[in-house]
C-alpha cells in the first residue's frame, strides 16, 4: 500500500490500539419473550420524575451506574431509556467495555462519554480527533497521541523516581490496568510489543500537575526531574567500560521509548455522535485524523 504523503499512517496503528484487545463481547440473547413488569422500585429515587432520576444518573461514574443497572429491572430499565446511554451503546459500545476493562470507569460518567463524542474536535490540536484517551475521556488525534509524550500514562515507580510523588501523592490520580495483548509501540506504531494484563499505569498529564503542586512550580519540577536524571547519567556512565558516554537526551529519550506502548493502551476509536434523535443518535465515523 502506497503511503507516500501520509504524515501518520492509519494502517499501523489500526487493531493495534485497546479495540484490538478486548474481548469478545457476549452476544445478545435470541429470546423474543417479553420481560416481566418491575416489581421493586427504585427507593427515593422513585419520588423523583424520570427525566430527573435520568440526570442524577447521567453524572454517576459509569462503574456505580453498572452496578445500580443490577439493582432490579426497575434499575435496568431507567438506565436503558437515558437517551446518551442508549446512543453510546449503539454506536460506541466499546468505549463503555474499554473503561470497564481498563478500570478508568470509575473516572468516567456518562455526561462526560458522550459530551467527547458529541465533538469532533482533538483536544489537543483542534484537528480531527478520531480516538478517545479513556483515563480522562479526552478526544484526541492520532499525532497528538504519538507525540508529545503528555498522553502516555506512566508507571507508579517511574512517577515515585522522577518526580518525587509519594504513595499518599499518586493514590488519588487518575489511573488504568492494562488489557494484555499486541498494542502498537515505536513511531507512527510500526511495530508492535506484547503487554502484559494487569500493568498500572497512572494518567501523565495528572502526574506533572501533582508534581509541580508538590515542588512549587514548573521550573522546581523540571529542576528535580534533571537533577534525578544527571544522578542515573553518573551511574550509567560509571558503569561503562568504553569511552562512549550516555548523554542526557539519550537517557531521557529512554526513558519514554522503554513505555512507547503506554500511548496506545487507553486510546480506542469512536465515531462523532452528530445529533442526538431521542434515543439513538447519528454517527458519523469517517473522521480520517491521521
Amino acid at each position: 500500500m502506497e503511503s507516500h504523503g501520509l504524515t501518520h499512517p492509519l494502517l499501523l496503528v489500526v487493531d493495534r490500539t485497546l479495540d484490538g484487545n478486548l474481548a469478545a463481547p457476549i452476544p445478545a440473547g435470541t429470546s423474543a419473550a417479553p420481560r416481566c413488569p418491575p416489581a421493586a422500585d427504585l427507593g427515593a429515587l422513585a419520588a423523583l420524575p424520570v427525566e430527573l432520576a435520568q440526570q442524577i444518573l447521567l453524572d454517576l461514574d459509569l462503574r456505580s451506574l453498572a452496578a445500580f443497572r443490577t439493582l432490579n429491572r426497575r434499575a435496568a430499565d431507567t438506565v436503558d431509556s437515558i437517551p446518551e446511554y442508549r446512543a453510546i451503546l449503539r454506536h460506541a459500545p466499546n468505549t463503555l467495555r474499554g473503561a470497564a476493562a481498563i478500570g478508568a470507569d470509575g473516572n468516567l460518567s456518562l455526561r462526560m462519554l458522550h459530551a467527547a463524542l458529541r465533538s469532533p474536535e482533538c483536544e489537543a490540536c483542534d484537528g480531527l480527533g478520531g480516538h478517545l484517551y479513556l483515563v480522562t475521556c479526552r478526544r484526541l488525534c492520532i499525532a497528538c497521541i504519538e507525540y508529545p509524550e503528555v498522553f502516555q500514562p506512566m508507571r507508579p515507580q517511574d512517577a515515585a523516581q522522577w518526580y518525587g510523588l509519594g504513595g499518599a501523592a499518586l493514590a488519588g490520580l487518575p489511573g488504568m490496568r492494562t488489557v494484555a495483548g499486541r498494542y502498537a509501540a515505536g513511531w507512527c506504531g510500526a511495530a508492535t510489543r506484547a503487554v502484559a494484563g494487569g500493568v498500572v499505569l497512572l494518567d501523565r498529564d495528572s502526574v506533572l500537575r501533582a508534581a509541580r503542586a508538590l515542588h512549587g512550580g514548573q521550573w522546581e519540577m523540571g529542576k528535580f526531574f534533571y537533577d534525578r536524571l544527571y544522578d542515573c547519567r553518573v551511574a550509567a556512565n560509571e558503569r561503562l567500560e568504553r569511552p562512549v558516554q550516555v548523554s542526557l537526551d539519550q537517557l531521557e529519550n529512554s526513558l519514554w521509548e522503554s513505555t512507547d506502548w503506554a500511548r496506545f493502551v487507553a486510546v480506542i476509536r469512536v465515531p462523532w455522535l452528530k445529533t442526538l434523535h431521542e434515543a439513538e443518535g447519528v454517527a458519523e465515523r469517517n473522521l480520517n485524523d491521521d
